[in-house]
């Protein structure tokens, strides 16, 4: 196995430890990952405010590429971004919800608030928009995409169905499709057999 030797922590590592870099002869940097990501993050943390600064200025200067490059992280990184930030609300229940309740006393009579606080939640929880919310709605027909059941028989809004493991949405359900398979935890072997119960009992 071929071997280099770090730098930094000034051990012999295999290859696959170094990142590439062209601009070297044997094309990989000098120190191994694990030496460079402490370097990144002892960097960012001594110099937060002159990043800040730097990224509010690239985004003011250059909005269509920052925007740009914001939607391909987000994509490429859209799972692990939804649990991080789940994590973070879970520990900061209080916060958020102070943060919250004063938004909304402050705002929730001025034109367009409703919607915007509905899409923040939405990005927030599951990674999409309203609009991406319209577009399924109007694709199930306004209905539940397991019962059928209308909207406009519902006394709620059709929930957003996602995957608890991987945050990726699946639908819109009604309150009682949602928690039954919730309830369930997506476990199709239970579900098959409740189905195989019910055909036995006569349900």
């Amino acid at each position: 196995m071929a071997l280099k030797f770090c730098s930094k922590c000034k051990t012999l590592k295999s290859l696959y430890s170094f990142s590439k870099d062209a601009s070297k002869k044997d094309g990989l940097y000098s120190s191994c990952k694990e030496c460079s990501i402490k370097k990144n993050k002892k960097y960012r943390y001594e110099n937060k405010e002159k990043i800040s600064l730097w990224h509010k200025q690239y985004r003011t200067e250059k909005p269509e590429i920052a925007k740009e490059c914001s939607a391909k992280s987000y994509i490429k990184n859209r799972a692990k971004i939804i649990v991080t930030r789940k994590e973070h609300q879970q520990k900061n229940k209080d916060v958020y919800m102070k943060r919250y309740k004063n938004e909304y006393q402050k705002n929730k009579d001025k034109p367009g608030f409703q919607d915007r606080m509905r899409n923040s939640a939405y990005k927030r929880h599951f990674g999409i928009t309203i609009q991406d919310y319209d577009d399924m709605y109007i694709e199930q027909g306004g209905r539940c995409a397991t019962c059928g059941t209308h909207q406009s028989k519902l006394g709620r809004r059709l929930h957003i169905d996602h995957c608890h493991k991987t945050g990726i949405v699946r639908g819109l359900l009604c309150h009682n499709c949602n928690v039954g398979i919730g309830n369930l935890k997506d476990d199709i072997t239970i579900m098959k057999n409740i189905i195989k119960y019910l055909e036995r009992v006569g349900g």
